[in-house]
């Protein structure tokens, strides 16, 4: 299974739609599972704005011409050659090594096309297969962030900080 990395559209609302409604998919997100098709509409036009704003490198994943998923650098800080990553795959995809293949390829692009040094991921604890996912990727655990983030519909969140040099 070979996956690219595509630019995030607006004709990619559906796709997004299927894989941001699951409720297993958003369980790990600063975010709600989306209603209706109009959620994914609003979050495709809010990314894409930020990547005019060289705030954010979306993509979405591609296989077999379908959409199964996104994957982006965010938080990115160019004079420190920094950057975070977060990724979803459709959780019909799970357990297919698809993610790990798209993490590479952020990775490089991250490293050719920005100059990052190091990449880093906050996880739930509770989130086993992302941080299973982030050791095979080589990334190291830093620690445990505590009350790190305010999530929506979560509250505050304790988060594990991964990172890796590229």
């Amino acid at each position: 299974m070979k996956i690219q990395l595509i630019e995030i559209n607006e004709n990619q609302a559906n796709d997004y739609y299927e894989i941001f409604s699951s409720e297993n998919v958003c369980k790990y997100f600063d975010m709600i599972p989306f209603k209706s098709i109009d959620d994914s509409k609003i979050f495709i036009k809010n990314a894409i704005k930020t990547i005019k704003d060289k705030k954010v490198a979306r993509y979405s994943i591609l296989l077999n011409q379908n959409i199964v998923g996104s994957i982006c650098l965010y938080s990115i800080i160019l004079h420190q050659k920094r950057a975070s990553i977060g990724y979803a795959l459709n959780e019909k995809y799970w357990g297919k090594g698809i993610m790990k293949q798209a993490i590479n390829q952020i990775e490089l692009i991250g490293k050719n096309n920005y100059s990052i040094n190091r990449m880093q991921a906050t996880v739930l604890s509770q989130n086993i297969k992302s941080k299973k996912l982030l050791q095979n990727c080589d990334y190291h655990y830093e620690g445990l962030l505590q009350q790190y983030e305010n999530w929506e519909g979560k509250g505050f969140v304790d988060l594990e900080m991964y990172s890796k040099i590229i």
